[in-house]
């Protein structure tokens, strides 16, 4: 049997979580995973839970219940400091904050000098914008992005759009929650659909159009469990 011949783990995965804000059910028994060098775009509707997701994913906040597994095991993340410290780096959507700053903060503090090429170019864009750089990014496991280019300009987008391709093509998985259903569908390996806090369906973008992404998160379209990519892309 060779590697290739072996099944391929999720790095984060979770199991039917649970987040209510008083009457308000956010996450409603939500299964996630996320595989080694895949892009996974979590997309729905407003209030479909989308941020509650990353926010429980990245230890921000605790679930009601469920189960999630990093690597297999179960931490006990009490803050996400602990959550980042073991690799789940994230960057939390915020009203007053630049996203392309907060990625930075995040991901390259302390870094060494940017190396040429794509990858360099990206973080040379960073430091333009007034950013530090860290190591985190070289010992992370995933990164968590909520909204990542939802503030910025075109120019802006693409860079980013371009830092994530470069994660992916270093085996790290990158979870996207993004509203630009088109940018979903050019970056995405997978993308997982919400609706009212549930998870509705798994899909590859090869295999749905915009108008089928608004229609499963508006529950007019219904996919099969048979036809959900709910395993890796290989």
């Amino acid at each position: 049997m060779s590697l290739s011949d072996l099944p391929l783990l999720p790095i984060l995965e979770a199991e039917g979580l649970v987040k209510s804000y008083g009457t308000v059910v956010a996450l409603d028994h939500i299964d996630f995973a996320v595989y080694p060098g895949e892009v996974l775009a979590v997309v729905g509707d407003n209030g479909a839970g989308k941020s509650t997701l990353v926010r429980c994913l990245s230890a921000a906040e605790r679930p009601d219940s469920g189960v999630i597994r990093l690597h297999g095991a179960e931490p006990r993340f009490r803050t996400a400091r602990e959550a980042r410290m073991a690799g789940i780096n994230a960057v939390l959507q915020s009203v007053d904050a630049d996203p392309a700053i907060e990625i930075a903060t995040n991901l390259y503090r302390d870094r060494e000098q940017a190396h040429p090429g794509p990858f360099g170019k990206a973080l040379l864009w960073m430091e333009s914008k007034g950013m530090r750089r860290s190591a985190a990014a070289s010992a992370s496991r995933v990164i968590l992005l909520d909204e990542p280019t939802a503030a910025l300009g075109l120019r802006e987008s693409a860079q980013v759009r371009h830092f994530i391709d470069h994660l992916r093509g270093r085996g790290l998985p990158v979870v996207v929650v993004s509203h630009s259903l088109p940018q979903v569908l050019e970056l995405a390996d997978r993308i997982h659909v919400q609706r009212l806090g549930k998870r509705v369906a798994v899909v590859r973008p090869e295999n749905v159009t915009v108008p089928d992404l608004v229609a499963i998160m508006g529950g007019a379209l219904q996919v099969d469990p048979t036809d959900q990519a709910l395993g890796p892309v290989r």
